[in-house]
């Protein structure tokens, strides 16, 4: 599976729910019977648990590739009820302008394209004050489809720049690309960069909102490239 066409699509999760509704998100999500708790360290992890959910899931027997987005991370969000992860809100949200998904919330699944939604999220972060340019420039370096978002380079730009404004997005970013890298089997070699950007870049888009969208739409990202690819 490519994996880095899987990451692009991790990072663009958010849409469906919106910044507005991140109380019902809290409620739905804070399981006090919780053990592990989804901090912004542990987001790969959570994102590979989800992933993992679905596939054993009743949950997953509906989606088709007309499926839209916003369906599909309603779907990621009912996945915590065994509670093995505590969903704890510990990033404050972005500009309300980042509120409104829906140029990715109505898209269908088979229409996900790596590089349209990339430019999309790239447009959406550069139009956002919060975000320290630097940040902003390496979000676009690290999250190229045609490059290793993994790549010693690339952990090194993030390392300079994470400590700006807005540089927890590279801290989301790196973190579920590498949950990406050790999710997605190898099986399509020429593919596995753009996964793994995809789901670093649904990452970036959910978290401008909330930590807890950036894990959705990582999630729901990954799960719709794996659907492409394997059509």
């Amino acid at each position: 599976m490519n994996k880095y066409f899987y990451l692009l699509a991790s990072l663009c999760l958010a849409a469906f729910f919106g910044c507005q509704n991140d109380n019902d998100m809290n409620a739905s999500f804070s399981k006090e019977k919780g053990t592990i708790s989804a901090t912004i360290d542990s987001v790969g992890k959570v994102h590979n648990y989800l992933l993992e959910q679905m596939k054993d899931s009743e949950i997953g027997l509906c989606i088709s590739n007309k499926t839209k987005m916003k369906d599909l991370v309603n779907c990621f969000q009912r996945l915590n009820d065994n509670g093995k992860y505590c969903y704890n809100e510990i990033m404050t949200r972005a500009d309300n302008d980042n509120a409104d998904f829906s140029e990715f919330e109505n898209m269908a699944i088979e229409d996900f394209d790596v590089k349209s939604i990339r430019t999309l999220v790239l447009k959406r972060i550069n139009a956002n004050d919060n975000i320290d340019i630097d940040v902003k420039k390496a979000i676009e370096i690290i999250s190229d489809p045609d490059g290793n978002p993994l790549s010693e380079q690339n952990l090194s730009l993030i390392e300079q720049n994470k400590n700006k404004k807005g540089g927890h997005l590279l801290i989301v970013f790196k973190n579920i690309a590498e949950g990406s890298d050790e999710y997605w089997p190898q099986t399509r070699d020429s593919q596995s960069r753009a996964v793994i950007v995809a789901d670093g870049i649904g990452g970036v888009l959910g978290t401008t909102c909330s930590e807890v969208m950036g894990i959705l739409w990582g999630a729901g990202f990954s799960y719709a490239c794996d659907m492409c690819l394997s059509n």
